[in-house]
């Protein structure tokens, strides 16, 4: 019997770390509030601490690579880029993150639709979305726009795995601006 338990627990870490390496966007329901600290060491990784261990070290070729953006279902009134709901308490928690990442952090902020509606509607929605987010963040944050880089995707990059029709692809990503 505790072979099994054994066995079964293995194969429960290795699924776990598999998951966890393959962590490239962290995203985030209509329902969940970021973390600000994850969203500073995602937005620079360089200024945010690192996670200690103390008893399990991983051997360099299996350390995950940090996540490369967050991805946020900020919810918009219907057609529109009006913020809704919780999307303010959203917002706050990424505006305390940009602030624990330090100043001067750039960031592309990424608007992104389902694929309901025509490609060039969405892009333009899209837009105005990620624009909302910016202004929100510079009017009631005081970030600096000029370090928010605002970004159209439409419906050109729907989540891995999901049907390019699905809510889910309606999100706010924000990323490191490597440009």
């Amino acid at each position: 019997m505790s072979k099994r338990i054994t066995l079964g627990l293995g194969v429960l870490l290795c699924l776990l770390a598999d998951a966890a390496l393959a962590a490239d966007v962290i995203t985030y329901r209509s329902d969940e509030t970021p973390d600000p600290a994850t969203v500073a060491r995602v937005l620079n990784p360089d200024a945010a601490p690192r996670l200690k261990f103390r008893s399990l070290r991983l051997l360099p070729e299996a350390q995950a690579e940090p996540a490369r953006a967050l991805a946020v279902q900020i919810q918009f009134a219907f057609n529109s880029a009006e913020l809704l709901g919780r999307s303010y308490e959203q917002l706050d928690a990424i505006a305390e993150g940009i602030r624990q990442a330090g100043s001067g952090t750039k960031i592309v902020i990424e608007g992104h639709t389902d694929a309901v509606g025509g490609a060039e509607y969405n892009a333009m929605l899209s837009y105005k979305r990620a624009a909302a987010v910016q202004a929100y963040l510079a009017e009631k944050h005081g970030i600096d726009p000029t370090d928010l880089r605002v970004v159209a995707k439409g419906e050109d990059a729907p989540l891995a795995g999901v049907d390019p029709l699905a809510p889910q692809n309606r999100r706010v990503e924000f990323r490191p601006d490597r440009s």
